[in-house]
C-alpha cells in the first residue's frame, strides 16, 4: 500500500523526530538523556529532585 519509498521516507521521518527530542531534551535542564540515540528510541527522565525515582514511575504509569 505504502510501498518502499513512503515506508523509507517515514523511518527516515520517525529518526529526525529522535534527535530532534535528543537535541531539546539535552537542552532543558528538568530532563536528563539515559543513552544515546542511535535510531528512533530516545530514552529519558524528569529530574525531580528527590523524588525522581517516584516521580518518573508515576510518569510511565499514566493517570489512574
Amino acid at each position: 500500500m505504502y510501498g518502499t519509498d513512503a515506508l523509507g521516507a517515514a523511518i527516515s521521518r520517525s529518526c529526525r523526530l529522535a534527535r530532534y527530542l535528543e537535541r531539546r531534551i539535552t537542552e532543558t535542564p528538568e530532563l536528563e538523556l539515559l543513552a544515546p540515540v542511535a535510531l528512533n528510541i530516545v530514552c529519558f527522565r524528569y529530574r525531580a529532585g528527590d523524588d525522581a525515582h517516584g516521580v518518573n514511575a508515576r510518569i510511565v504509569a499514566g493517570p489512574s
